[in-house]
């Protein structure tokens, strides 16, 4: 936060980019693929001298100066018991100024009041330099400060009652605009088509714009005139103003995706695939779906493999993802080429490959993929599943401890890789952990599963029955247990 910071100091070092202008600007210049939004500084030097420029903030410290040094003049006719006031008032003026170098106090209305109010009293309980002949001026002054405010404030007022002018709220107006949209049975869901009611897309348009007028670098109102502009037939306007959306805020993944798909719409397979790059190269909310997005990405021209080399990101998590997905549509080819490819990118990505070479029935090749000495959790598992399945149990449940160490004890993979170890061994203290395991997280098939096939083999069958008929109602039986099934039920 605070390199991006620095940055933006330079950008208007004299005058600043305006008052509560450090949100906009830090949208700007952001460089960071994090999914923040930083609405303050968290240091309020800095962000004054972003928001105000240098010259208003010297004078601002140049104030403080002035508090400070009445802070050391107290007025001592009135007694010890008003400089221990003034002292006090002092102290946590003091305590407000601290916590700007780490935070921002002085943007929270209760706090900057605080530090107002402490001052006021500092510097009216401080000693006089000069006995003041009349209060005349001080009237003058106070009243056109007041004035001022009263001015300002019935502006602002008159502004958001009529829903006219610069000071009127923005968010007002992009929510007519898109209940405009719904009165008219226009679904903004289906963003990317043409047609509607015209009156209606125009007066929506017009209402994005008002919010526009009174908040430029919104980018919701950019996102939504797009749409509209869109459905006019005009889709240089609506990539236009998606341009301008990412301009605005080039780290947030949503303008891309739209730029994206306005793209793909008119045709721009190359220039979709552009913006789709930009959009996967940012963090996304950790519950967000991803594959519809990949889903979009790797349509076009060419294939799959030429689509994911022009619209995936240098991502290794990426790529995971979209070979992830190619496999589960059945190419089992070209999502190894995917995978390998996230390797190259991030080797930490490994664990991954090995899994999917697992599920294709490949434990050699996890072998070969990963090193005797490996000690990342994922990795661990991996190679100690492959060891399992090509019958070297005695290594396999030395990995497998191995794995607790890394993953830790309450790893419930960890655990059934011990237990299915120990069974590998022909262990039947094995048993009790699968049960264990069962017992803690009833829907998850694996434990049940080894269970069920461990009590087989011991010759308890109405166990193992009842253990394969739970799988069965939940749908979860796999060829290898129908087999099972039908023997014991002979």
């Amino acid at each position: 936060l605070y390199g991006n910071v620095w940055d933006m100091v330079g950008v208007a070092p004299w005058l600043g980019v305006g008052p509560a202008g450090f949100d906009d600007a830090w949208r700007v210049m952001r460089t960071g693929a994090g999914f923040t939004i930083a609405e303050h500084a968290h240091q309020e030097l800095l962000q004054a001298i972003i928001e105000h420029g240098l010259l208003a903030t010297g004078l601002a410290l140049a104030a403080v100066g002035f508090v400070v040094r009445a802070a050391f003049r107290p007025a001592t006719d009135g007694g010890r018991g008003l400089v221990r006031l003034q002292a006090g008032f002092a102290g946590a003026l003091a305590v407000v100024m601290g916590a700007s170098l780490y935070e921002f106090p002085l943007r929270a209305g209760a706090l900057s009041t605080l530090a107002a109010l402490c001052a006021g009293a500092i510097l009216g309980l401080a000693r006089p330099t000069a006995r003041p002949e009349g209060h005349r001026g001080a009237v003058v002054l106070a009243g056109s400060t007041v004035g001022l405010v009263l001015v300002a404030l019935l502006l602002h007022v008159g502004a958001w009652a009529t829903d006219r002018g610069v000071f009127a709220d923005a968010d007002a107006s992009i929510l007519k605009g898109r209940q405009v949209q719904a009165a008219a049975g226009i679904d903004r869901g289906e963003s990317w088509v043409k047609g509607g009611d015209p009156v209606a897309l125009q007066q929506a348009a017009r209402a994005f714009q008002d919010a526009l007028w009174r908040r430029p670098v919104d980018r919701i109102a950019l996102q939504e005139l797009a749409r509209v502009r869109y459905r006019q037939g005009r889709p240089e306007d609506a990539q236009r103003a998606l341009l301008v959306a990412t301009d605005i805020y080039p780290s947030l993944p949503w303008p891309w995706a739209d730029l994206a798909r306005v793209r793909r719409a008119s045709g721009d397979d190359y220039g979709a695939w552009e913006a789709w790059s930009m959009a996967l190269a940012y963090d996304l909310p950790a519950d967000f779906d991803l594959r519809p997005w990949l889903v979009e990405a790797l349509r076009g021209p060419g294939g799959v493999d030429v689509a994911a080399l022009a619209a995936l990101p240098p991502r290794g998590d990426r790529w995971v993802a979209a070979a992830q997905m190619v496999e589960k549509a059945g190419d089992i080819q070209e999502a190894e080429v995917l995978f390998r490819e996230a390797i190259s990118l991030s080797p930490t990505q490994r664990s991954s490959y090995a899994v999917a070479l697992l599920r294709w029935g490949r434990p050699a090749k996890v072998l070969d993929l990963l090193p005797e000495d490996v000690a990342a959790c994922g990795e661990l598992l991996a190679r100690a599943e492959a060891l399992r399945r090509l019958a070297r149990c005695e290594e396999a449940l030395q990995l497998a401890r191995r794995s607790l160490a890394s993953c830790g004890a309450e790893d419930r993979s960890a655990r059934l890789l011990v237990a299915q170890g120990r069974l590998c061994l022909g262990d039947d203290r094995a048993i009790g952990i699968l049960e264990a395991l069962v017992e803690e997280d009833p829907s998850n098939p694996a434990p049940r599963r080894s269970l069920a096939h461990e009590l087989a083999r011991l010759g308890r069958t109405k166990r193992a029955l009842r253990q394969l008929v739970v799988l069965e109602k939940a749908g979860q039986l796999e060829p290898a247990d129908r087999k099972l099934q039908s023997q014991l039920q002979r």
